[in-house]
């Protein structure tokens, strides 16, 4: 079996393919790309596939498993060896392509709740701080903690910071780190990242046919707007991000 691929159960329901243990670009388009055969291969019995920092989840329909003519086993037995008979055969990594999303963003004191404190811990000015932040490019590694919040990454050694040692209150639309991580908070919710500003941008649209606009695989980049322009594309709440 190639790659650094690891098979574990999650009880009877679940499948976990730990892929390998690094934070890298690399890994991440290793990730997307075993999961795009697994959806190619369209295995009888998987609900659903989730993708982590270095793992893929697949959940289980134990119910169509059981349905097959030549089924043996387990359906969680049964379901390892149709992954096992994918995985042993050699596939060249590929690049895949993924979209990339032009965030605006206001980096003013009211909505950058943490933006001063930040600053003053780095010793950095505001508008430096706010340069390093805007000026990367970040990819989009999972979707998880609530339904459209990207963790992405990586910032840069300047912005490191720890988590707060308590959650607070964070206002929906704010835009936040933690270690090496960004990040978009899609509801009001408790949260322990430093907020370093805001967009107008609804992250999660649960009447669209597809809520989120983006997925692992998207790279982000953080526009700066003033707080006029957040005050009016908020009032619009429709602004086209995609290119």
């Amino acid at each position: 079996m190639p790659g650094p691929y690891k098979l574990y159960t999650l009880g009877d329901a679940a499948l976990t393919i730990e892929v390998g243990t690094d934070f890298s670009v690399g890994q991440l388009q290793e990730i997307i790309h075993l999961k795009n055969r697994l959806l190619d291969a369209q295995l009888v019995g998987i609900k659903e596939i989730i993708s982590a920092y270095n793992s893929l989840t697949l959940y289980i329909d134990a119910y169509q498993i059981y349905k097959q003519p030549n089924f043996q086993g387990s359906p969680i037995e049964w379901i390892q060896l149709q992954i096992r008979s994918i995985l042993d055969h050699p596939c060249s990594n590929k690049d895949v392509p993924g979209s990339l999303h032009q965030i605006p963003v206001c980096y003013h004191e009211s909505l950058g709740t943490d933006l001063q404190r930040l600053a003053e811990k780095k010793n950095l000015p505001i508008p430096k701080l706010i340069d390093l932040h805007s000026a990367a490019v970040y990819n989009i590694y999972m979707i998880g903690f609530t339904p459209g919040f990207a963790y992405m990454g990586t910032v840069s050694g300047d912005l490191f910071t720890k988590r707060k040692d308590r959650p607070e209150n964070i206002e929906a639309g704010s835009v936040a780190v933690a270690g090496w991580q960004t990040g978009i908070y899609p509801f009001k919710s408790p949260g322990g990242w430093h907020v370093l500003g805001r967009t107008p941008i609804t992250i999660f649209d649960p009447t669209k046919t597809y809520p989120v606009f983006w997925k692992p695989g998207d790279q982000v980049k953080f526009v700066p707007i003033s707080l006029e322009e957040y005050h009016h594309l908020n009032s619009l709440k429709h602004v086209d991000t995609h290119h």
